[in-house]
């Protein structure tokens, strides 16, 4: 009895490790969720939504989750510094933070996002020319993972499907544009700005202190 106990314990122990060696070897530390739709709307009038910080909850996935989520708004309406924080006890909403850290007209806007305590990721609104007409309006989401073995596994196997979910119902149920006949797609579309935000302790090269 005692010899299996010492197995079994050896397995564990052993599969463990193996575990733990894929998460640091083989997934990757960084994860992008992208969700794109065209819609009928000019790039100037997307713009406008996603750059108006208290315009947000019109589009948001979640903002029906809890209609009792207490939010706040602070800085401008508009553009870089445009911020706002929101508490909810529905566990699908939660409690964090975003701000406009980079806007340009009818092109992009980005934001910087806090989720809870040490959650940090970069969010980012494209508009381009659509092929079949209007704007084709790209969601993304860059998360750095900091080497957390843990949040790597859920980012190769969960966070697509999870938040690709609320991205897709953002886009195509809430923004408020008008559609134009074409499915939503997860195809990446490249950022202009590669910037993602900074681990900690670290800085990007040729960065100012």
């Amino acid at each position: 009895m005692l010899n299996w106990t010492v197995r079994i314990t050896t397995l564990l122990m052993l599969l463990a490790v193996g575990i733990y060696a894929v998460g640091v070897l083989v997934l990757p530390d960084e994860k992008r969720v992208s969700r794109s739709i065209d819609v009928a709307a000019s790039e100037a009038a997307v713009f406008n939504v996603v750059n108006d910080m208290r315009s947000f909850n019109r589009w948001s996935p979640w903002a029906e989750l809890d209609p009792a989520t207490r939010y706040d708004f602070q800085g401008p309406r508009q553009g870089v510094g445009a911020a706002m924080s929101w508490e909810s006890t529905n566990p699908q909403v939660g409690s964090g933070s975003q701000i406009i850290v980079a806007s340009e007209p009818n092109e992009r806007v980005r934001l910087r996002l806090q989720f809870g305590v040490n959650q940090t990721a970069m969010a980012e609104l494209q508009m381009a020319p659509s092929p079949t007409g209007g704007t084709r309006v790209t969601w993304l989401l860059d998360m750095d993972f900091d080497g957390n073995v843990m949040q790597r596994y859920l980012g190769a196997f969960v966070l697509d499907g999870a938040i690709g979910r609320d991205y897709e119902r953002g886009l195509v149920q809430r923004l408020p544009t008008s559609p134009v006949p074409a499915a939503v797609s997860d195809c990446p579309v490249r950022a202009r700005s590669r910037d993602r935000w900074p681990r900690r302790g670290r800085r990007r090269p040729g960065s100012a202190a």
